[in-house]
């Protein structure tokens, strides 16, 4: 119940980054519609490995464990989804 009633809707738009290297995470994002590139940086550059298409959880290991992300997530297109709030 708890988690029903502090479910949040969320928009991104086309090209947001979502989340940087080393940030800590505060929500848990249930991607719904979308697509999410993954990837890293290195000499200040950055460079997408992964595509999330549809149906992601995004910062669900790291908000479990107090972990801060060592990945860049970027929406490659509108994502909508769900947020869960720390």
């Amino acid at each position: 119940m708890y988690i029903l009633k502090n479910v949040e809707p969320i928009f991104i738009s086309e090209g947001t980054i979502m989340f940087r290297e080393l940030e800590e995470i505060q929500e848990v994002i249930f991607v719904g519609t979308g697509n999410v590139h993954v990837g890293f940086e290195i000499n200040r550059r950055t460079k997408f490995v992964v595509q999330f298409t549809d149906k992601a959880i995004i910062g669900a290991y790291n908000c479990a464990n107090n972990k801060k992300t060592i990945f860049v997530y970027k929406s490659a297109s509108d994502v909508r989804g769900l947020m869960l709030r720390k």
